[in-house]
């Protein structure tokens, strides 16, 4: 369920199920995608967590994204068809595949798919512009607290707790998505 858009008709989801390529295992820690790997397909999160960060030339990390059950991923090769960040696993994670060229043909066929994959690029937009505004403007406090609620809230559209829930991203990870020091995020918790 946590693979296929929501709205789609019985024929529709019949056509979408051939089309998934296979659910692939990622263990911990390892990479679903890399920087500049050239786009195959687009992924869904099934169980587990994956995080996108791009390195700079020394080596530093930055966090650009957590991806949790229910989220797609893979939007990023859209513009020049490569990555243009890495996929790796938090956790073990289980994710859906849809290969593009598939990708490609259903939302030629299936005008709904069309706009709920549109729907989805459309939030990942809205939530850089948050990241944008929370990094920018807000103080460390106020930081984790719109992570969490967003983060609750995308748990209640997928019909997951809200108010209890597990955060499989080490702190370091998450004090650098937020742009604060862990010791800050450390004291909050």
């Amino acid at each position: 369920e946590l693979c296929l858009p929501r709205g789609l008709t019985r024929d529709e989801l019949e056509l979408l199920e051939k089309t998934i390529d296979k659910t692939t295992k990622i263990k911990k820690r390892d990479y679903l995608f890399h920087r500049d790997d050239t786009q195959s397909s687009i992924y869904a999160v099934k169980s587990g967590a994956i995080k996108t960060s791009l390195s700079t030339p020394d080596g530093e990390e930055q966090i650009l994204g957590f991806y949790l059950p229910g989220d797609l991923l893979g939007f990023d090769a859209f513009a020049h068809n490569r990555h243009t960040c890495d996929a790796q696993a938090l956790d073990d994670s289980l994710v859906c595949e849809l290969n593009m060229e598939h990708f490609q043909e259903l939302c030629g066929k299936i005008a709904s798919m069309r706009g709920q994959m549109l729907r989805q690029v459309g939030l990942e937009i809205e939530r850089e512009h948050m990241l944008l505004l929370t990094l920018g403007q807000m103080r460390t406090e106020e930081r984790l607290a719109t992570f969490l609620s967003g983060l609750s809230e995308r748990n209640r559209e997928r019909g997951f707790s809200s108010s209890e829930f597990y955060l499989p991203m080490a702190r370091h990870d998450l004090a650098n998505y937020l742009g604060m020091a862990v010791e800050s995020l450390r004291r909050m918790f």
